[in-house]
């Protein structure tokens, strides 16, 4: 079976201070050892390759100041003189006075903190450190070296002598920040910390999170019973976009819920799952995923999608099945390690999943398999577990639903991963692009080959979960799942300037959405009442499928039959 090379990436948000120009930043050439430093930004303001020279402060560290406002700084590096060894990127705007430490060969570069460049200079750090987030109440401890007194306020006033007197820790209940004024012999200096509540998390029901914007079989929602007809040219589907409506969605989550959007956002193509559509008829099972495009290439296309496009890399699409109650997979070759992927961390999961189809972003491109699980409980290429379709069934098509108005997601980039679990935070991302640049993929599964039929999916139903894949694990997913995110912001063991969601073990728990009955509700009609018995033989019968749809001629199934004022179910 031909195997397909997945690659993956994730960006991060963030909070730029407000920075003036004449702004001052410091070095530590200490592990990077460059005889001379220089510093490379862009953005706007932007410096050309090699970037500029740093001077030298005092032994290991260098310092720079900015001519023009640095705040609008998407990122920066530092190299030596000629450009020949640098850093890794640091993806923030620098921030005034602090200290920052990097090592050639693409190393990291590191936020120090403030440089205190007067020693006597009393400087106030706090504990935890600005900008955390909490949910009940926090605690925040104060400490200034060389020694000092600390003066502060939380009001948003600057602190004076005449201020409140930092003696024991802050007990913080609500969204606050602390301005302190620290004072000793010889010198006074300032400074705030800020601190967030979260607000409450809703309470979930099910194993699945649900908020404002996270919606898992929303009002009930669990498919259509319906045929969809696909036609493909090519790759492409001409019949997408108009295929599927409002009444067929049955999972929704966010924009810029990939670890793109903590980490690692120069990198390409963006897969990020937006929304999932389900519908089933007698013989095939029909799924749709529409992908968007809000985590844009930063460092190469910008916000033009062009190779962005997943279709334009060999790439993966995932789905997850729940089929059958009674069964249950880990999805693991040999329970080694990932489809095509073995010999590395991926996906495990944890959650119903009995089943698996793995294709390429590119239609018609590899052998995509659809796996079902050993005896032992994981995936196998052996063919008595893992099988291929024939013909052309799965496509995509550029654009958006119709039915969605709107695409929501965090403003910013390199956000807590925290955030997704509330409701702060999100806005209409939809104007950033033209609707042109999302992409809706379409799939057509015979229900033979899954080893399932429509009654099945009527009387217990089955789960679909989508996977963002970009690397050997994923990178996000429909609906959401914890494991997604709890790497996102460490390093890639190939490239610090990228994610370990692309290659670290993601246990799956959460439950996917379901398709034909939720909760123990079927879509539909569940419940017949048998009016009294009447003379029924000159009534002509009325058939409905048991979604209530009305059927001229009724055939192979289980249907409603009205007649007159009888109701009854009748199998053909």
């Amino acid at each position: 079976m031909k195997k397909l090379f997945c690659a993956l990436a994730l960006a991060s948000a963030f909070f730029a201070p407000e920075i003036q120009a004449d702004t001052t930043i410091y070095y530590d050439n200490s592990a990077s050892n460059w005889s001379q430093v220089n510093i490379h930004y862009w953005s706007n303001p932007q410096t050309s390759w090699p970037g500029v020279n740093l001077s030298l402060v005092e032994g290991n560290i260098w310092k720079f100041t900015f001519s023009e406002d640095p705040s609008t700084l998407s990122g920066f590096l530092f190299c030596n003189a000629d450009g020949s060894d640098q850093t890794a990127d640091y993806s923030k705007a620098p921030v005034a006075n602090h200290l920052y430490k990097g090592t050639g060969g693409k190393g990291a570069v590191s936020d120090e903190g403030v440089y205190n460049v007067d020693p006597n200079m009393p400087t106030v750090t706090a504990n935890p450190a600005s900008g955390t987030k909490f949910t009940d109440e926090l605690t925040v401890t104060l400490s200034v070296s060389p020694a000092g007194t600390i003066y502060y306020t939380l009001d948003g006033s600057t602190p004076t002598t005449s201020s409140t007197l930092y003696t024991s820790p802050i007990l913080l209940t609500e969204t606050a920040t602390i301005n302190t004024l620290a004072v000793n012999q010889d010198a006074q200096s300032s400074a705030s910390f800020s601190y967030t509540k979260r607000k409450p998390i809703p309470v979930q029901t099910t194993n699945n999170l649900i908020t404002d914007y996270y919606k898992v079989n929303p009002d009930g929602q669990c498919g259509s019973y319906k045929t969809i007809n696909m036609q493909f040219n090519d790759q492409k589907s001409t019949t997408a976009l108009s295929n599927w409506g409002p009444e067929d969605l049955i999972a929704q989550g966010v924009a810029r819920d990939v670890c793109m959007a903590f980490k690692g956002k120069h990198e390409r193509p963006v897969i990020d799952s937006y929304a999932l559509y389900g519908a089933y008829d007698e013989q095939n099972l029909y799924l749709g995923v529409q992908m968007v495009y809000t985590v844009w290439d930063q460092y190469g296309e910008g916000k033009q999608p062009g190779e962005s496009k997943p279709y334009n890399m060999d790439g993966c699409l995932m789905w997850a099945f729940d089929l059958d109650p009674e069964e249950a997979f880990d999805g693991r070759i040999d329970g080694k390690g990932p489809i095509w992927n073995e010999n590395e961390k991926g996906v495990k999961f944890e959650n119903g999943v009995d089943a698996v189809w793995v294709g390429s972003t590119k239609p018609g491109v590899g052998v995509p398999g659809l796996f079902f699980p050993t005896p032992d409980g994981h995936a196998s290429y052996s063919a008595a577990y893992c099988k291929s379709l024939s013909g052309k069934y799965y496509g995509y098509a550029d654009g958006l639903l119709p039915s969605i108005t709107e695409i929501w997601g965090q403003k910013k980039f390199e956000y807590d991963p925290e955030e997704l679990l509330g409701n702060d935070g999100f806005v209409d991302l939809s104007d950033e692009i033209d609707s042109t640049a999302h992409t809706f993929y379409e799939w057509t599964f015979p229900l033979s080959a899954l080893g399932i039929t429509a009654e099945d999916i009527r009387t217990q139903g089955i789960g679909v979960m989508y996977l963002d894949i970009y690397g050997t694990s994923p990178v996000g997913g429909t609906p959401y799942d914890p494991s997604f995110f709890d790497n996102v912001k460490e390093s890639y063991s190939k490239d610090p300037s990228t994610s370990m969601e692309k290659e670290d073990d993601d246990i799956i728990t959460y439950s996917p959405a379901r398709i034909g009955k939720v909760n123990g509700t079927i879509t539909g009609i569940d419940t017949i009442i048998d009016e009294p018995e009447a003379n029924l033989e000159d009534e002509t019968p009325v058939y409905y499928t048991l979604q209530g749809i009305r059927v001229a001629n009724p055939d192979h199934g289980i249907y409603i039959r009205v007649r007159g004022t009888k109701t009854d179910k009748v199998i053909f």
